[in-house]
């Protein structure tokens, strides 16, 4: 593609680092010239990387033995002690299932993981709702061709509540799941058609030095003036409980009450599907965890399963194995990929409560739940993430571990994060666990948009290889990596920021009139 940069070839890696392969202009390969550059991974390989060099050795052996032992093996109808350990990690204490999840099932990437929960949330719906009918006594060739178990009248159509800027995959189910965007547009699935109601919601950051919230207009309205409220401190931002019986929960209520029971047509919202907390794709969104909280509650209330979709959030990306201890509410199902294996192989998981799992019984083969494939809980992939999920909670391998229940180390400098946001060049920025974004001041965001590219090229002298996200830049470390390292990555972009170059490349957004609305401290 025309907007695509020359391609980066990487030698090898070591915990964080790169080491790149440097060939000077004009220089044939294998030439002496030829040289090994050092670079941080501040993508953390596209937010998979969860481990420093001595635990990649760990991960590396894991996986050895695993290989050795088992290779791969079918999983339907059989099992391994690689997936029965880590079952036994995600549902036990300290793993993100504890307490509320009975059920794994395994698949091979995020969006697989989410297409499996869409199957869960329905049939739940359905159960909950008693829309299906009894399951026969013996199956019926009648009920094998329907697809139902007894009476094959058909099952009204379903639509997921989700929000706007939401991202749950690339495979069809996924992207019909999503609003419209740059990712499902024509170009990219002619097949696209949105299947959800689809809710902005508000976003939190830091803005000018203090934490605020930011409301779409529709949710301003509501407000009707109580949106004015900021914080010094992002733990009470981040604090829900204590903000439940707020002015601005209120809206959130009134909102999105009148949002979900407005919704009539041919097709019942089902499930409610969320990105807690961080908005990963859709723009590095810290999105205020108040209204999730309450579009949760409001769901729940009308018997709607709870999809939370942690691919990208969840395993201590935001300091926390599961952001349902940042939301305060426990899903129905989750899903885990990326850090899962500390960013070896790819390998993902759905969690989900035993009522869940009882809304498949049945004695006919169209109630069970027909997913799967052939490389389904390999033994190298489980091997490996139960490792990794050992190396986060454990302060012989993780130097932010603190102890068990309580969030990791601050690894990025709060001062030093709130010094950005008050940059001329900088809109809103936000650090929370081992990710970090800032939003640069332009005409035109989004993702579509190209505003941080030179601020990405400006961050490679400095050894850090960083991507743009359209006018967000995002800064991501594994939940091991040293707080200093982090220290020194905001230190180097704080320069660039502040370079005369940057600001002849940015400007003040104009206003924006009705379309949203924040009110900030002097």
């Amino acid at each position: 593609h025309a907007l695509a940069g020359p391609v980066t070839v990487i030698d090898s890696r070591c915990g964080d680092e790169f080491t790149l392969l440097a060939r000077p202009e004009g220089a044939a390969e294998g030439d002496a010239d030829e040289a090994l550059t050092p670079a941080f991974d501040a993508c953390a390989s596209w937010w998979t990387q969860g481990v420093g060099a001595r635990g990649q050795a760990d991960l590396t052996r894991a996986a050895a033995y695993a290989a050795g032992r088992w290779g791969h093996v079918m999983f339907p109808e059989n099992t391994h002690d690689a997936a029965l350990g880590l079952c036994r990690r995600l549902l036990g204490d300290g793993g993100p299932g504890a307490r509320w999840a009975s059920r794994v099932f395994f698949s091979d990437d995020g969006s697989t993981a989410m297409e499996i929960a869409f199957k869960m949330a329905f049939r739940r719906f359905y159960v909950n709702k008693g829309l299906l009918p009894p399951s026969p006594p013996s199956p019926s060739p009648l009920a094998e061709s329907s697809g139902t178990a007894g009476d094959p009248s058909p099952l009204p159509q379903l639509l997921l509540v989700s929000l706007t800027n939401s991202y749950h995959g690339d495979t069809l189910g996924a992207m019909d799941a999503q609003s419209p965007s740059v990712f499902v547009g024509p170009l990219q699935s002619p097949w696209y058609t949105p299947r959800g109601l689809f809710l902005e919601p508000p976003s939190l950051a830091l803005r000018d030095g203090v934490w605020a919230v930011e409301l779409p207009a529709e949710l301003a309205r509501a407000a009707a003036g109580h949106n004015g409220q900021v914080w010094r401190e992002r733990a009470d931002a981040l604090d829900v409980s204590s903000r439940l019986g707020s002015p601005l929960a209120a809206a959130y209520r009134r909102s999105v009450s009148c949002a979900l029971d407005g919704a009539v047509g041919a097709a019942l919202p089902a499930a409610l599907v969320i990105e807690p907390v961080v908005q990963g794709a859709g723009g590095m969104i810290l999105v205020d965890p108040l209204y999730q909280r309450v579009l949760c509650e409001e769901a729940r209330s009308r018997g709607l399963p709870l999809v939370f979709d942690e691919v990208f959030v969840g395993l201590y990306r935001l300091g926390v194995p599961s952001t349902s201890t940042l939301l305060g509410i426990r899903p129905d199902i989750a899903c885990y990929a990326k850090l899962l294996t500390g960013g070896t192989v790819p390998l993902a998981v759905t969690l989900a409560t035993e009522a869940v799992f009882d809304a498949f019984r049945g004695l006919s083969k169209p109630e069970a739940l027909l997913h799967g494939h052939s490389y389904s809980a390999h033994a190298i992939g489980c091997s490996v993430a139960s490792a990794a999920l050992d190396m986060y909670a454990d302060a012989a391998s993780n130097c932010n571990w603190v102890r068990a229940g309580s969030p990791l180390r601050e690894q990025w400098d709060p001062e030093l994060v709130r010094e950005i946001s008050r940059l001329p060049t900088v809109e809103r920025a936000w650090a929370l666990g081992s990710g970090f974004a800032t939003a640069i001041r332009t005409e035109h965001g989004g993702y579509a948009s190209s505003a941080t590219r030179e601020l990405v090229m400006r961050l490679r002298p400095h050894g850090i290889r960083a991507r743009p996200l359209g006018n967000v830049l995002y800064l991501m470390v594994s939940p091991t990596t040293e707080p200093s390292r982090c220290t020194e990555m905001l230190g180097a972009l704080r320069l660039e920021l502040q370079s005369d170059a940057m600001a002849q490349a940015t400007q003040r957004a104009p206003g924006e009139g009705e379309r949203k609305e924040t009110e900030h401290v002097p």
